[in-house]
C-alpha cells in the first residue's frame, strides 16, 4: 500500500526546485509519505522562465548583445537551450533519450520499461534528443531576434505542468521510482500553485503579444499539456520518470514552435 499523500507547500516547494533544478536547495525526500509535489512544477518553469527573459532583456540593453540577439539570434538560441539543460541537470533530456529508446525498441510494456531502466542511450535516444534540440533551437531563434519574449516564459510553465499532468491523471507503471513517488490527485495548495503559475504565464502573453496569437499560443499549452504525458505512457501503461521528463521537453518545444510560426 502506497504512503499517504501530505502537503507541506514551503517543503514540497522546495522538493520541486531540488527535483526539477540544479540549485542548491536543501530539501530531503520524506521517508514515510508521499509528498504533493507535483502541483509546483509549473512555479519551477515560471521561475526559469522569468530569469531567462529577465536576462535577456538586460543582456538586450548591451549594444553588441542587442546586435546578436538580432543578427546571431541561432547562436543565442544555442545558449539559451544549453543554459536550461545545465539549469536542470540534463534531466528532462535524459528521460527523453530513454522513452525513445523504449518506445522504438521494446514490443512489450515490460520490455520497454527495461529498456528505460537501462542507463544506455541507444541511435532512436540519441536521434531523438538531436531532432528536439534542433526544433527548440530553430523555432526561438526568430523569437530572440524579433524579442518576443513571453513565449519563452509560456513554454516553459507549460512543460512542466505536462509532468504534473501526468503525475495527477497518471498512474505508476512500476512501483518504484520518480512516477510512483510523485504520482497522486493534488491538494488545495498545489493546485493553487500550479493554476498561479500557469495564469501568470498566459496573461505576460495576453499582456505582451497580439491578442489572437496569445489565445493561440494558451490552446496550445493547455491542450498539449495534458495530451503529451498521456500519449507518452501509453507504450508502458503508466507513467515513470522519463515519461514526465519527456513530456516537460516535448510540450516546451510544442509552444515554442507554435510561437514560431504564429509571431514571425
Amino acid at each position: 500500500m502506497s504512503s499517504p499523500l501530505t502537503s507541506r507547500p514551503r517543503r514540497d516547494a522546495a522538493l520541486a526546485f531540488s527535483l526539477l533544478t540544479a540549485l542548491p536547495l536543501r530539501a530531503e525526500w520524506p521517508d514515510r509519505e508521499r509528498p504533493d509535489v507535483a502541483g509546483y512544477f509549473p512555479l519551477v518553469g515560471l521561475v526559469l522562465g522569468g530569469m531567462t527573459v529577465a536576462l535577456l532583456w538586460l543582456a538586450g540593453r548591451v549594444p553588441v548583445v542587442e546586435t546578436m540577439l538580432e543578427e546571431r539570434s541561432a547562436l543565442i538560441a544555442v545558449l539559451v537551450v544549453a543554459a536550461w539543460a545545465m539549469t536542470t541537470r540534463m534531466l528532462h533530456w535524459d528521460g527523453l533519450a530513454d522513452v525513445a529508446d523504449a518506445v522504438w525498441g521494446g514490443n512489450s510494456p515490460a520490455r520497454r520499461l527495461e529498456i528505460m531502466a537501462d542507463s544506455a542511450t541507444g541511435a532512436f535516444g540519441t536521434t531523438a534528443v538531436v531532432l528536439v534540440a534542433f526544433a527548440q533551437i530553430t523555432a526561438l531563434a526568430p523569437l530572440l531576434a524579433e524579442a518576443f519574449l513571453a513565449p519563452i516564459v509560456l513554454a516553459l510553465v507549460a512543460g512542466r505542468l505536462a509532468a504534473s499532468f501526468g503525475a495527477w491523471l497518471g498512474r505508476p507503471a512500476r512501483p518504484g521510482g520518480l512516477g510512483a513517488a510523485v504520482a497522486g490527485r493534488p491538494g488545495a495548495l498545489s493546485l493553487a500553485a500550479a493554476l498561479l503559475a500557469t495564469g501568470v504565464a498566459v496573461g505576460a502573453c495576453a499582456a505582451w503579444l497580439p491578442p489572437g496569437s496569445a489565445a493561440v499560443l494558451a490552446a496550445v499549452a493547455l491542450v498539449a499539456a495534458p495530451v503529451v504525458p498521456h500519449v507518452l505512457s501509453l507504450p508502458v501503461r503508466g507513467i515513470t520518470g522519463d515519461v514526465l521528463g519527456a513530456s516537460v521537453l516535448l510540450t516546451e518545444t510544442a509552444v515554442l514552435i507554435a510561437a514560431s510560426l504564429v509571431l514571425t
